[in-house]
């Protein structure tokens, strides 16, 4: 299968950029590759750096879930989760997607 980076930027209320910010995909359903294979629902994940910039290298054609766990302080982490579609495309911004 032909594969798409997504990428994106995680910023905060007053648009500085969010480190460390854990970013993972997940596919809803299995898919079948072929008639002995099957690719599971397996997470893939990286974290924002500094700028806040993330990506992940995802098989098109897939429904995944986008999953960010967002540092909040001292009270823990946040939890923000998309359902999307990757493009038969070579890259994609997360933020087209979603309709953003």
């Amino acid at each position: 299968m032909a594969t798409c980076t997504v990428s994106g930027s995680i910023l905060d209320i007053s648009e500085d950029a969010v480190e460390d910010v854990i970013v993972r995909a997940k596919i809803l359903n299995p898919v079948e590759l072929g008639t002995l294979s099957l690719m599971s629902p397996a997470i893939v994940k990286t974290t924002t750096d500094s700028s806040g910039d993330w990506s992940l290298v995802i098989s098109q054609g897939l429904k995944v879930e986008i999953i960010f766990i967002i540092p909040n302080g001292d009270t823990g982490t946040e939890l923000v989760s998309y359902s999307i579609t990757i493009p038969a495309a070579s890259t994609a911004e997360f933020n087209s997607l979603i309709g953003a």
